[in-house]
Formats: structure tokens, C-alpha cells, sequence
């Protein structure tokens, strides 16, 4: 018995990041963790019938790879398959910091995101670049948090549920640069992923994702077929949780830029035929 109780989940080495987009049907949770941090964006859905995925998902997750608290929980709007999970996570275990969207009701240690917030975890760095202060658009989705994170091996954007004209405010912003990892706003909504978002994005020459967080045959059909052909004739590869399951993307080394783990291919079942 001593081996199992000494035997400690594997941890990203000193500069760099996991970056684990968990299957909470249609909603978002991605856990990001670096040598001694660990991030939550977003916790996916509550349910009418009861219960929510921060419950049933996001936490046992959490438990299986030893976190034991979250450094920071962000909740990037109020949408309920953004936020929905969020009470069972902080009851379930310690969270330092609570950041989030205006349109997430407020508690007394919460902080706003506000463009200009940056930190560094275990020499990776960590970037709010929306919303901007005295932002005129005030829709719910248009202000989520949008966060950029760079490691050593490569980097990766959560766009929360912007639309349009909050990509095009980014651009503008001159902030947004290649990246090797984006999952893309509003699940695949036709409101975003627009042209000049994946153009200022993008990287010639080397393999990027894109990553869509959805519910298996969801009712709004997404992500939607024009946009997953978008990303694509960007140069982006799709993921979409709804048919691969959790996706963890390791950016640990400059020699092996990118390690992808997709959960339902690979812990595929006998009794599944190959894809």
C-alpha cells in the first residue's frame, strides 16, 4: 500500500501548462494548471432536474490530478452553461481568487476582469484582454472574460461567448497574436469566430487547434458547419468535445511542441468500433 499512497498525478515542469477542456455537454469548464497553480475558466451547466456538472465533472476531475484548492476560479459571464457549477466548486474545495464577467453576480471577494490584468504562474503568463473599462457593448456574451495564456511550448485563448463586435474590438486592440490553442467563443455560434479573429490568430506553417465545448446533438447545431470550415481554411484543426470527449493539451516543451489527449479515443472501449 505504500506506493499508492505515495504516488503523486504528474504536474507540468517549470514553464509550462495543461490546458484540459472537460466534456460538460453544452457548456464550458477548462482547467488550466501549471507547476504549482491551477485556474478554472468557467464550471459548465446546472440542471433543472438537480444537480450540476461542477459537481459531477468538474470536481472529480479535479480531485483525480491531486488539486486540492483552485488559485483562481473565472467565471467569464452569467450564462448559466458558463456558471451553473459555480456554488458546488466553492463548496467542494478551497478557491483563492474569484474573478468575473459584469454580468456575474457579484460577491464580496470577487474581482471584475478588466483588461490589463496579468500575472505569472511558474514562469508562464496569464493576460485578461477583455472586457475594457467603460465598455460601451454591455451584452452579456460581448463582455466575457477573455483570457491569454503563454507558456514556453506555445500558447492559448479563451474567448468565453463573445460575439463580433467584441473580436473585432480585440483585433483592433492590436492584443490578440498566433496562438497555438483557442477555444472559440459562444460553442461555434455563427455570433463569432469571424475572419479577422482567426487572420489575427493565426500561425503559417505549424499545427493549431480549435476547440469547441458542446452538448452531443445540442439543439442549436453547434458547432455550426460554416464556422468549423472557417477556422479551418485558417489553418486551425477542430476539436469538438461532443464527439471526442475531454480535450488535454500539454505545452511543456519547446522540443515537443503540443501533446493532444483526447479522452473517447483514447480510453475507446472494446465494444467501440475505431474511428
Amino acid at each position: 500500500w505504500v506506493p499508492s499512497l505515495a504516488w503523486q498525478p504528474a504536474v507540468p515542469p517549470e514553464g509550462g501548462v495543461e490546458l484540459t477542456t472537460l466534456d460538460v455537454g453544452q457548456g464550458l469548464a477548462v482547467v488550466v494548471r501549471t507547476q504549482h497553480h491551477a485556474l478554472l475558466y468557467d464550471t459548465g451547466p446546472s440542471f433543472q432536474g438537480g444537480g450540476d456538472t461542477g459537481e459531477i465533472v468538474v470536481l472529480p476531475y479535479l480531485r483525480s490530478k491531486g488539486i486540492r484548492y483552485l488559485d483562481m476560479l473565472m467565471l467569464s459571464h452569467g450564462d448559466n452553461d458558463h456558471v451553473g457549477g459555480a456554488q458546488s466548486i466553492m463548496a467542494g474545495l478551497p478557491v483563492k481568487e474569484v474573478y468575473a464577467g459584469p454580468s456575474v453576480t457579484a460577491e464580496a471577494t470577487m474581482q471584475r476582469c478588466q483588461r490589463g490584468q496579468h500575472w505569472r504562474w511558474d514562469g508562464v503568463d496569464f493576460a485578461i484582454l477583455h472586457p475594457q473599462f467603460g465598455s460601451t457593448d454591455d451584452t452579456d456574451n460581448n463582455l466575457s472574460c477573455v483570457l491569454r495564456i503563454s507558456a514556453q511550448a506555445g500558447s492559448a485563448l479563451l474567448l468565453g461567448d463573445i460575439e463580433k463586435s467584441a473580436e473585432l474590438d480585440l483585433v483592433a486592440s492590436g492584443l490578440l497574436e498566433p496562438t497555438d490553442v483557442i477555444v472559440a467563443a459562444h460553442h461555434g455560434s455563427r455570433t463569432s469566430s469571424t475572419t479577422e479573429l482567426i487572420a489575427a490568430t493565426q500561425r503559417l506553417g505549424s499545427d493549431q487547434w480549435v476547440i469547441f465545448s458542446t452538448g452531443y446533438r445540442n439543439r442549436w447545431g453547434f458547432p455550426k458547419q460554416d464556422v468549423v470550415e472557417r477556422w479551418q481554411q485558417g489553418g486551425f484543426r477542430p476539436l469538438d468535445t461532443a464527439t471526442v470527449g475531454a480535450v488535454s493539451i500539454d505545452l511543456t516543451s519547446s522540443d515537443v511542441p503540443l501533446t493532444l489527449s483526447l479522452w473517447r479515443l483514447d480510453r475507446r472501449r472494446y465494444w467501440q468500433p475505431p474511428e
